[in-house]
C-alpha cells in the first residue's frame, strides 16, 4: 500500500498535485495564536463555578499574507486580484 497524502490544502501543493491556493482577501486581519494557549483558556473557562461569556484572543492582528509568509516552508508566490 502506498504512502497516504495528508489531507489539507498545503500537501497537494508540496507534492506538485496542485499549483496554488486561494486565500481570499490577503490584507484581511486575523487574530492568530498558539493553539495550546487557546485550549488552556477554554479549560480555565470550563473550571469557572458559573457559566459566562469569554473572549479569548492574543490582541495582535496579522494579515493573511503575513501568516502565509511566516508559516510556509516552501517558496510561495502571493498574487491578488485586489
Amino acid at each position: 500500500m502506498g504512502a497516504a497524502i495528508p489531507l489539507g490544502p498545503i500537501p497537494p501543493i508540496k507534492f506538485g498535485l496542485q499549483y496554488g491556493l486561494s486565500l481570499g482577501q490577503p490584507r484581511g486581519g486575523r487574530d492568530s495564536g498558539f493553539a495550546k494557549d487557546f485550549v488552556e483558556a477554554i479549560w480555565r473557562a470550563m473550571q469557572a463555578p458559573t457559566a459566562d461569556d469569554y473572549v479569548v484572543a492574543t490582541g495582535e492582528s496579522h494579515t493573511v499574507r503575513e501568516l502565509v509568509r511566516a508559516h510556509s516552508a516552501a517558496q510561495v508566490s502571493i498574487t491578488t486580484n485586489s
